[in-house]
């Protein structure tokens, strides 16, 4: 849908057959089938057409959040003698894993079933720390980093004190908004706390800190300045992800009025409002 974007210029991307359906196939089908709709319903109905978040381009899945955690001092992996026995046959499985050709890759997920492929993936997500010297852990997920500080009372392990949280999470902000690629491009649009202290944070399931991306992390080796991270795209098949605006289409009598922005948590009440 981008062709000119410059992520779309490198790489595997410039050279992807055409596919169909495309998004904007998608799209119209969609368009279509809600027209059906409108038509059965009635003129009298109100109708709410929304997405709350939107789409923009991507290559890959970021994945060296866990490794950069490790070596800025924040995190540590265990010693292969430390490890159970499952947790050795976990590092080796996810080794064999990352190392092996994309065509093998390719075949491995063609051939099993999603539930199973993420069955298999399950033990190898989260590597085995040594918590008792890791203050900070990067949980999996294919689009954010996600942040968790390993706190006392919260964690199984935990060894940062309440008291200290919020120094733990300045100091993890101010080492994510340094990162920048050897050619000086920043790394990190933004920073999110998700607790406003230590208090809040005892009692919350969602990461710590959420850190959106900039399109730098898609190039292709990633090398990140002042580190010895040197890795290549991880599930380059992603071609797009999540943006926080979305769009809302309302058909209806209006009472009120709404203004150019929707607040995603005012959606509820709008279409409560009326649909009664």
């Amino acid at each position: 849908m981008e062709p000119e974007h410059e992520i779309y210029q490198k790489g595997a991307l410039a050279d992807l057959r055409f596919v169909k359906p495309a998004l904007k196939d998608i799209y119209c089908e969609m368009d279509r089938q809600i027209g059906e709709l409108l038509k059965t319903a009635g003129e009298e109905t109100a109708v709410f057409v929304f997405s709350l978040h939107g789409m923009r381009p991507a290559h890959s899945a970021p994945a060296f959040l866990g490794p950069l955690l490790c070596e800025l001092g924040f995190a540590r992996l265990a010693d292969w003698s430390g490890k159970s026995w499952f947790e050795r046959a976990a590092a080796v499985m996810g080794a064999v894993k990352r190392r092996a050709p994309r065509a093998l890759k390719k075949i491995y997920y063609n051939t099993l079933p999603a539930k199973t492929t993420q069955r298999l993936a399950r033990p190898t997500m989260l590597p085995a720390y040594d918590w008792s010297q890791t203050r900070a852990f990067s949980l999996p997920t294919d689009q954010h980093g996600w942040i968790r500080v390993n706190l006392c009372g919260r964690e199984a392990g935990g060894i940062v004190p309440v008291e200290r949280y919020d120094e733990v999470c300045r100091q993890l902000e101010q080492s994510l908004r340094n990162l920048t690629t050897e050619q000086g491009k920043p790394l990190v649009r933004r920073v999110i706390r998700t607790a406003e202290g230590a208090k809040d944070a005892l009692v919350e399931r969602l990461p710590d800190l959420i850190v959106h991306w900039e399109d730098s992390i898609f190039t292709s080796r990633l090398r990140i300045k002042g580190t010895s991270i040197d890795l290549d795209a991880v599930i380059s098949k992603y071609t797009g992800q999540h943006a926080p605006e979305g769009f809302c289409i309302f058909k209806g009598p209006v009472d009120e009025k709404l203004g150019d922005v929707l607040a995603a948590k005012d959606m509820g009440g709008l279409i409560a409002r009326h649909l009664l």
